[in-house]
């Protein structure tokens, strides 16, 4: 189950997610975004959960730079 909430974020923040008590996922996103910016933010998101990025070993910056090449 993946729960989305619309929050206030800095700027420089578009979304950003955690996994919760019952392994369930929240996602947050900007809510300073326009709604294609959220779309996009959202899948970006899901992508993270999809490769199990929370779980890595790997430097953030270097899963965002690897994330954003393969187009997610």
């Amino acid at each position: 189950m993946i729960n989305t909430v619309l929050c206030d974020l800095p700027y420089s923040i578009k979304a950003t997610y955690t996994i919760n008590d019952d392994n369930s996922y929240t996602i947050f996103i900007n809510n300073k975004l326009g709604f294609e910016e959220q779309q996009i933010a959202y899948k970006h998101e899901l992508e993270h959960i999809n490769r199990g990025d929370l779980f890595s070993t790997k430097d953030a910056d270097i899963i965002e730079n690897i994330l954003n090449k393969s187009g997610g």
